[in-house]
C-alpha cells in the first residue's frame, strides 16, 4: 500500500493591513492605501479587522478576529503573536503586515522574499 502525503504547495507571499475600530480611514490612510495599491497592488492582499466593524474595500480579501485584538497596541501585539493569526494566512510562505502609517514606493517585495 502505497501513502502519499500531499500539501498543497504554499503562495509566496501576501499583504495583511491591520485595521482599527474605526469604519472610516483617514486622509493619511487612505493616501498610505493608495500607495499600497499602485506599487503592490498585484499581490494577494487582506485586511485583518474585527467581527463587528463594517466596511468594504475593493481588491481585498477580509480576514476577521476577536475584538480583542484592536483598539490599542498591546492588542494589537498580541494578534500578531497569536497562532490564530498566522494560522489565517497558512497558505503563504510569507506575509508582509503592512500598517496604514507606512508608505511604500516601489516594488521589491518578490526580491526581499527569494533572499
Amino acid at each position: 500500500m502505497t501513502v502519499f502525503n500531499y500539501k498543497k504547495p504554499k503562495k509566496q507571499v501576501a499583504i495583511v493591513v491591520p485595521l482599527g475600530t474605526r469604519p472610516e480611514l483617514t486622509a493619511e490612510e487612505k493616501i498610505s492605501l493608495q500607495q499600497l495599491q499602485r506599487h503592490l497592488g498585484s499581490y494577494d492582499k487582506y485586511m485583518v479587522a474585527p467581527k463587528s466593524l463594517e466596511f468594504h474595500y475593493p481588491d481585498f480579501e477580509i480576514k476577521r478576529f476577536a475584538h480583542r485584538f484592536f483598539g490599542s497596541v498591546q492588542a494589537h501585539l498580541k494578534m500578531i503573536l497569536s497562532a490564530e493569526f498566522y494560522k489565517a494566512f497558512e497558505d503563504y510562505e510569507y506575509i508582509l503586515i503592512y500598517h496604514l502609517d507606512a508608505l511604500v514606493f516601489s516594488d521589491q517585495l518578490e526580491y526581499w522574499c527569494n533572499q
